[in-house]
This record gives structure tokens, C-alpha cells and sequence, in this order.
């Protein structure tokens, strides 16, 4: 299952699932890195989550690895899981509460912060672009972004995305 789906998001859906048979396992394969939709998936229980852009392998690999009664997150998801596991404890400590957004905000939040325009986030989302912008003031109020700039740099600090060194030109 994918986390963004037409009419239901993937997470309610894991949550509608293991509501009517706790025992049915539920494999993630979706194109968002937004790590913290993990923190949700894990609750609704999934068994297994993999990112599109990895190899197909992976996705046949966490198949074997659920059939047999494992769990299988993709590599990225498994470094994230352990920074969770050790912010969590940290916030616990520094007694800091996450923020708020709502997993559509989540949804827009990632879509924007990659670069696609407030038209192409609707259509992806199937929701209007008023929605999109309702959802793009929303986020950064709850996060106090003023600009862009600060949209970014926020998603960088998430993980949301990665900033790649260039390889120079050949001379």
C-alpha cells in the first residue's frame, strides 16, 4: 500500500485493516521519505515500509522478510527509526513536544519542500489548490516559516530532503 491514495490515506487504512484482522500484514512501498509519516505508520502497525526509488529488490526482500514473521524497513527508514528511538529520549528529558502537523499538512510540507508548484501538490493530493494553500498557511504558522528559504531549510533539518554536492565539471 501507498501512504497517499485517492479518497484514504494509507496510514487510516493500515489503522482500518488491523481493525478488522490484526494478523493481516501491511507492507508501505511509497515515493515519501517523510520519516516522521514512519512514526505514524509504526502505530498503525505496519509490517514493512520501503521507498519507491530504492531497488525492487528491497521490496521483494521485505515480502520474504514479512512472510516469515519479520519486519523490514528500507535503509533510510531504519537509520531514521534509531535517531527517533534516541530523540524521543531526549525529548522525554528535555520534556520537548514535537510539532503538530496533521499528515496532509505532512503530505504538503514534503511535496513543496521538493519543489513541486501549489497546482502539481493538488493534483498529486487530488485536492485543490486552494487546499494546498490553506494547508501551505497552516504549516507555516504551526512552524513559524516566514519565507521559502526557511521552508527548506526546515525540510532539510527533517530529512525531507538532501542536499547533494554537485560533482564539478570535467575541466
Amino acid at each position: 500500500m501507498d501512504i497517499s491514495m485517492p479518497h484514504f490515506h494509507g496510514i487510516e487504512a493500515t489503522y482500518q485493516i488491523k481493525k478488522l484482522d490484526p494478523r493481516t500484514k501491511v507492507i508501505i512501498f511509497t515515493m515519501y521519505s517523510y520519516q516522521e509519516f514512519l512514526v505514524d505508520l509504526m502505530k498503525a502497525g505496519i509490517s514493512g515500509y520501503v521507498l519507491k526509488n530504492n531497488p525492487i529488490s528491497d521490496l521483494h526482500l521485505a515480502i520474504e522478510v514479512v512472510k516469515r514473521g519479520g519486519t523490514f524497513l528500507s535503509q533510510d527508514a531504519s537509520n531514521f527509526w534509531a535517531k527517533h528511538a534516541s530523540e524521543l529520549t531526549t525529548r522525554k528529558k528535555a520534556k520537548v513536544r514535537p510539532d503538530k502537523l496533521s499528515l496532509r499538512e505532512r503530505e504538503v510540507f514534503q511535496l513543496l519542500a521538493q519543489g513541486l508548484s501549489i497546482r502539481e501538490a493538488s493534483d498529486m493530493l487530488n485536492i485543490s489548490s486552494k487546499t494546498v494553500e490553506t494547508h501551505k498557511y497552516h504549516i507555516m504558522n504551526k512552524l513559524q516559516i516566514r519565507t521559502m528559504a526557511e521552508w527548506v531549510k526546515e525540510a532539510i533539518r527533517r530529512g525531507i530532503i538532501q542536499v547533494n554536492d554537485r560533482e564539478k565539471p570535467s575541466p
